[in-house]
Order: structure tokens, then C-alpha cells, then sequence
């Protein structure tokens, strides 16, 4: 097939013939490489996501929290939220 021989005369079409397998062949890995970097990269954007989704809400809850403690303890008759 695409042998390395010297000693074998080549015609020119099986060189030809030869660096396009290789060529196709590179394109494959490269098709493939660029496929797993995609599926790793959003396998860890899933996985931030969810932690940082937790974390907003857990945030927003305790925010709120503050909010309704100030407003309640506050004497004023328009509590102020401001820190």
C-alpha cells in the first residue's frame, strides 16, 4: 500500500494516493481531538453551572433574609435596606 521502500520504483499516483490517506487520516484526529475538547469543556461548564446555581440561590436567600430582618428591626417608619 503506502510502503516506505526505496529499492521499488513509485509511480507518482500511488504517492499521490498515499498522501491523501494520510491526510485524511490527520483530519480524522483533529475532527475528533476538537469533538472531546467540545464535550470536556461542556462537561465542566455543566457541572460550574450547577454549583453556581446553588450558590445564587443560597445568596438570593440569605440577601432576602437581611432584607426582612433590617425591615422589621428597623424603627423608622420607612426602613431604609440600604447597608
Amino acid at each position: 500500500m503506502c510502503s516506505e521502500r526505496t529499492d521499488v520504483k513509485i509511480d507518482v499516483r500511488d504517492t499521490t494516493r498515499c498522501a491523501s490517506i494520510r491526510l485524511e487520516f490527520r483530519m480524522f484526529w483533529k475532527v475528533l481531538g476538537f469533538i472531546v475538547l467540545i464535550w470536556i469543556a461542556l462537561a465542566l461548564l455543566g457541572t460550574i453551572i450547577k454549583g453556581v446555581f446553588w450558590l445564587v440561590v443560597a445568596g438570593a436567600i440569605v440577601l432576602g433574609l437581611v432584607w426582612l430582618y433590617k425591615a422589621i428591626s428597623s424603627n423608622d417608619d420607612h426602613p431604609s435596606l440600604k447597608y
